[in-house]
């Protein structure tokens, strides 16, 4: 209402998702393809191919730096299966450390949720960790 333009979708965070999906359909030059185009936006140089896993982390470490404060970050590790590994390494926060669980990556979906759905819903990873 106060007439600004709001970005919707960012065709950089579309030119990655296409590399990670050429990628896990183990078309690695369009994959590249892909990855290029935002490297060539970002004034970078091309990539050049080494080996499957490095061109994964190259993905990943672009996403992270085009989307950086854009949060999508918790998402990305989530999907990729990363995140409990991820943000228990990289933060030196011992109370984070002591409370943080692998079943944190999902939100818990309230009982009445659960209740209203006759149970199909549950929270079994919560349940698993003991929460």
């Amino acid at each position: 209402a106060d007439g600004n333009n709001y970005k919707v979708f960012r065709y950089a965070d579309a030119l990655l998702m296409m590399a990670e999906c050429y990628f896990y359909k183990e078309n690695y030059e369009k994959s590249i393809e892909y990855l290029d185009m935002t490297r060539t936006r970002a004034g970078l140089g091309n990539y050049i191919y080494r080996t499957p896993a490095r061109l994964e982390e190259e993905i990943r470490n672009e996403r992270a730096r085009e989307l950086f404060g854009e949060f999508q970050r918790k998402y990305d590790l989530v999907r990729w299966g990363i995140w409990y590994d991820q943000t228990y390494a990289y933060t030196n926060n011992a109370t984070l450390k002591g409370k943080m669980r692998p079943c944190h990556r999902y939100y818990p979906i309230p009982d009445a949720q659960c209740a209203l759905s006759g149970y199909v819903l549950t929270n079994d990873e919560y349940l698993a960790d003991g929460l």
